[in-house]
């Protein structure tokens, strides 16, 4: 059998992302945001294989520029700018295409092999710690038995006790000179940590950004403490009760104070919807974050769950891809130190050391080097590695944790139920 001359390069541009899984090719554009899906049994899937195997650039012969198939793929990349063909007339060398590769120069397999790198840069990596000076928060709700797995929260439990202020101390001098993006202060109700305005007064002299965390209920305990006020401190006021809240009095106090934000923790369509009503009238600097409680998986479905259209509008470029393809962007760099002085890189593992007996920047090096936290991505768990839209959805979050499945989106078969 004669064969066939290969007189054109089809070519993909190098903007172009290819996500290759056993049944279908996803193809993207990093600039527009433009997605093409095939199957795994059409011609489209095929020539993406070998795209993605010969740098982005691949002969076609004239019988295969008549298919139909063909033809209908070519129109396509060419639509939305993602590749074209070009004769060979202009080029019989096979053109030099870049296809997008990253290389990260600190990346952790080389800094376990280079120990002393890491040791020099460790504490470049730290972007933010939430610390939890006490857990009595001494009010009437079990969301705060277990909201703090879910999302930064404020926490209550029977194993009450305060954080030492000798550990305190220990963590502010080991991040002090760092360029964290926060410090998250949390409670239960700060205001009764035993020594809580020493802590403050030391808090105000380093540069960082601090949330404090406070109860709706102690939200006046602010006019008591005015050396809290300052243009470095945010308060985080945390409300899960809607139907006792006064929304004019929390206008009032945002008003007063820029610096406040409201958190609403809602578990249904209800509060959602007062809320949303409430805002209109109000105008109120807030967040509204849904609250698992093992029976409201129909709301967390409509409102929280990613549907197919949700994960087709979603735009990133292709180093933000790349980045969540080794890293989870939503965990890495952060820090949990309980009143116990343990210190987690997600409150769901295993903690990396206690600052009783160990240096902040000695937990830093443990999480990056060896913990499972900051590199826990959708492309290493199942059934997300096996997905095309494994490096454009959201990193895992603690939702997915506490639900114990990593595919809350269209592609998940519930086994839940109310």
């Amino acid at each position: 059998m004669k064969k066939q001359t290969k007189n054109y390069w089809l070519f993909l541009e190098p903007y172009a992302v290819l996500r290759i899984k056993k049944y279908e090719a996803l193809i993207y554009n990093s600039l527009s945001g433009e997605k093409l899906v095939f199957n795994n049994d059409s011609l489209a899937f095929q020539l993406l294989k070998k795209l993605d195997g010969n740098n982005y650039v691949v002969g076609i012969s004239e019988s295969q520029l008549r298919n139909k198939d063909f033809q209908s793929f070519l129109e396509l990349i060419k639509k939305f700018f993602l590749g074209d063909i070009v004769s060979k007339k202009l080029s019989d060398n096979k053109p030099f295409q870049f296809s997008p590769e990253y290389n990260i120069q600190n990346n952790r397999k080389r800094l376990r092999m280079n120990k002393d790198l890491l040791n020099y840069n460790i504490i470049q990596y730290l972007r933010g710690v939430s610390v939890y000076l006490n857990t009595s928060l001494e009010v009437d709700s079990e969301i705060y038995l277990d909201a703090y797995k879910q999302f930064t929260c404020l926490r209550d439990e029977d194993k009450k006790g305060d954080l030492s202020f000798e550990i305190l101390v220990k963590l502010i001098s080991g991040i002090e000179h760092s360029s964290i993006g926060y410090l998250n202060i949390l409670g239960g109700n700060i205001f009764n940590y035993y020594r809580f305005d020493e802590a403050i007064a030391m808090l105000n002299n380093i540069p960082h950004q601090k949330n404090y965390y406070i109860h709706y209920n102690f939200i006046e305990n602010l006019k008591n403490h005015p050396c809290l006020i300052s243009e470095q401190n945010n308060f985080i006021v945390q409300i899960e009760d809607i139907k006792a809240v006064n929304f004019p009095e929390l206008t009032c106090f945002q008003e007063k104070n820029k610096n406040i934000h409201y958190q609403f923790i809602i578990q249904d369509k209800d509060e959602l919807s007062v809320l949303i009503d409430q805002n209109e009238k109000h105008n109120l600097k807030n967040n509204i974050i849904p609250y698992y409680n093992g029976k409201n998986v129909s709301f967390f479905s409509k409102n929280v769950f990613l549907d197919k259209k949700d994960i087709l509008e979603i735009q990133e470029t292709s180093f933000d891809m790349y980045l969540k393809s080794v890293l989870n962007p939503f965990d890495f760099g952060k820090l949990y130190v309980l009143n116990d002085g343990s210190v987690y890189g997600n409150l769901h593992d295993k903690s990396v050391g206690n600052l009783t007996d160990a240096e902040i920047l000695g937990l830093i090096e443990k999480e990056f080097l060896n913990g499972s936290s900051w590199f826990k991505t959708r492309s290493r768990v199942k059934p997300c590695r096996n997905c095309i839209f494994d490096t454009l959805c959201p990193p895992i979050s603690n939702y997915e944790y506490t639900f114990k499945s990593y595919n809350l989106c269209y592609k998940q078969k519930s086994t839940y139920v109310n």
